[in-house]
């Protein structure tokens, strides 16, 4: 709701930027995205996070990417990223939202399950969610 900001500053440390929407099973020609969503009422750079992918079978990370580059996550905006804009902006899915940031080297999610995890700058787990091919669209419902 609309306090919801204020509400959840007193932890932001540990919860400020989360998994808004991530759909990780597209039709060819489609970009997959991963949203992410600052909480918190502080502005947060993504240079600092690093992305995460566990395996849900093995339970180990298979996946790591850390944008590296400097990008404002402002709090209530979220921001989609995608490895291909074009396709992105061009499909029916499309993030109708703030943000969109085009990472050529993110890593692609598997199509029927995975686990992926954002740590911040201190390697802390800022969030964590479970997908499986189940959920057309992976929301979070917190």
């Amino acid at each position: 709701g609309p306090g919801t900001a204020v509400a959840l500053a007193a932890r932001a440390d540990s919860f400020d930027v989360v998994f808004n929407e991530v759909l990780p099973d597209v039709a060819e020609g489609k970009a997959e995205f991963i949203e992410l969503l600052n909480r918190s009422d502080h502005v947060a750079d993504l240079a600092g996070f690093t992305l995460t992918l566990t395996s849900a079978s093995t339970g180990n990370v298979t996946r790591e990417f850390r944008a590296g580059i400097p990008y404002l996550l402002i709090p209530g905006k979220p921001v989609a990223l995608t490895r291909d804009i074009r396709l992105l902006t061009a499909a029916s899915h499309a993030p109708n939202r703030y943000g969109i940031l085009e990472l050529p080297s993110l890593f692609i999610l598997p199509d029927e399950e995975g686990i992926l995890s954002l740590l911040n700058g201190d390697g802390r787990c800022t969030d964590r969610l479970h997908y499986s091919k189940s959920m057309h669209a992976a929301f979070l419902s917190q």
